[in-house]
C-alpha cells in the first residue's frame, strides 16, 4: 500500500508487484469527510486521520487485501538521501522536519503511528531525496556558517519524487516544471538535480496556489514589527498568499483562466512571470536546454500557461504544435522545434511502489 497524506487527505494505492490493484481517498477529514473507493463515494465521520487509516484498513479488510508493506511519502527528510526503511532514527528525522513543512510532515506522522497496527515494514520515501544531488553553491544560504551548521539551513528543495519521475529516461538538459497547488521547477542533467526552486521549506520559488513563493525576509520582519504573531505569518504565507491572495478569489487556475477580474489576471501574470523567469535561470545554470517538461494538475491541463511559457522560450528555438498543446499531448513541440517540450502526467505512487520492493527484497 502506497499512501500519499495531506493535511486534510489520505490517498492510497495499492499494488501487486507493478500493477494497480486499488485505490481510494479520503478528503476533508474533520469536515464533512468523503471515503471515495472503487468508482463509489460515501460519507463517514472522520475526526482525524489515525481513525483515516482505520477505515480504510477495515475497507481493504473487507475486500480481502492482505497488505505486506507499506510506502509514505514523506515531504520533507532533512538530509536523508534515500528511501529508508522507518524505525526510530527515521522517524525522528520526519519529526525534526515537521515544522519546516507543517502541513504534511505531522500528519505523515500521525499516519505512519497508526499504519504500526498493519504489522508489516513501513517505509518512508522523501520528497527531499532526489534534490541531495544539488551542489552545495546551490543550496547554501548566505547566513552566518554558524547558523547554517547549528540548525542544518540550506536548501532541501519538494516534489523530488514527481520530478524523479518525469525526468526518468530523459538524458542531457532537462526543466521539469511540477504546476499544482503546490509548484516547483527543477534543473536536471543526465537525471541528476542540480539546482531547484523550493528551499528550506515548500514555502520559496514560484507563486503557488495559496503560497507566497519568493518572498523579502525583510517583508516579514517588517510584519513582525506590525505586530503580527509568527502563527499569523505562518498561516499568511502558507494558506492566503499565492493565487489566492492576488486574485482574492480563488486558488484554482482553472477558474483564474476563466475569470475576468483583475486580480485574477494579475494572480496569472505574476505565476506565468515567476515561472519564465526560473526557466531562463535555469537554462543558464545547465548550460542549455534539451528537454521542457511540464507536469501535476496545472502543468498537465492548463494549455494557455503552456502556451505562454513556451512562446517567452523562442531565443531558444523552442516552438509549440499548437494542435498537440490543445490537446495535452506528451509531446507538444513542433517537429523544427529545438528544444523538446513534453506534457508527463506524474505518478509518485509508482516511484514510491518501486522504492519499497526495493528495499523489502520484492521485484516488480
Amino acid at each position: 500500500m502506497v499512501l500519499n497524506v495531506g493535511s486534510s487527505t489520505i490517498k492510497y494505492k495499492i499494488f501487486r508487484g507493478e500493477v494497480e490493484v486499488g485505490s481510494g481517498l479520503i478528503d476533508r477529514i474533520g469536515d464533512k469527510p468523503v471515503f471515495l473507493h472503487d468508482g463509489f463515494e460515501e460519507s463517514i465521520r472522520i475526526n482525524n486521520h489515525e481513525e483515516g487509516i482505520r477505515v480504510i484498513r477495515e475497507y481493504l479488510d473487507g475486500k480481502g487485501f492482505l497488505i505486506e508493506a507499506i510506502g509514505h511519502r514523506v515531504v520533507h527528510g532533512l538530509d536523508i538521501s534515500e528511501s529508508r526503511l522507518i524505525d526510530g532514527e527515521v522517524f525522528g528525522k520526519i519529526e525534526m522536519a515537521a515544522p519546516l513543512a507543517p502541513l504534511h510532515n505531522p500528519p505523515e506522522l500521525a499516519v505512519i503511528k497508526a499504519c504500526k497496527s498493519f504489522g508489516v515494514p513501513q517505509i518512508a520515501v522523501f520528497d527531499t531525496s532526489f534534490h541531495q544531488t544539488v551542489p552545495q553553491v546551490a543550496y547554501t544560504y548566505a547566513l552566518p556558517r554558524e547558523i547554517i551548521e547549528k540548525y542544518s539551513i540550506r536548501r532541501y528543495g519538494f516534489h523530488g519524487i514527481s520530478h524523479m519521475y518525469v525526468s526518468l529516461n530523459e538524458p542531457g538538459r532537462v526543466i521539469s516544471c511540477h504546476l499544482g497547488n503546490g509548484a516547483s521547477v527543477a534543473a536536471i542533467r543526465d537525471g541528476k538535480c542540480v539546482d531547484t526552486s523550493m528551499g528550506f521549506t515548500p514555502l520559496e520559488g514560484l507563486i503557488m496556489g495559496s503560497r507566497t513563493g519568493d518572498l523579502d525576509p525583510g517583508v516579514i520582519l517588517f510584519l513582525l514589527n506590525q505586530g503580527f504573531t509568527t502563527q499569523e505569518l505562518n498561516d499568511m504565507f502558507n494558506k492566503r498568499s499565492g493565487l489566492l491572495g492576488l486574485s482574492g478569489e480563488s486558488n484554482d487556475v482553472r477558474e483564474l483562466v476563466e475569470s475576468e477580474g483583475e486580480g485574477a489576471k494579475l494572480a496569472m501574470d505574476v505565476f506565468i512571470y515567476r515561472l519564465i523567469k526560473y526557466i531562463g535561470a535555469y537554462v543558464s545554470v545547465l548550460g542549455g536546454l534539451d528537454c521542457l517538461i511540464f507536469t501535476g494538475g496545472i502543468g498537465e491541463n492548463e494549455w494557455s500557461i503552456r502556451e505562454r511559457v513556451v512562446g517567452s522560450l523562442s531565443y531558444l528555438g523552442a516552438e509549440l504544435d499548437e494542435e498537440r498543446n490543445l490537446s495535452n499531448q506528451e509531446i507538444i513541440s513542433s517537429e523544427k522545434s529545438q528544444v523538446l517540450v513534453k506534457v508527463k502526467k506524474t505518478n509518485e505512487e509508482a516511484i514510491i511502489a518501486r522504492e519499497v520492493y526495493r528495499l523489502i527484497g520484492g521485484s516488480i
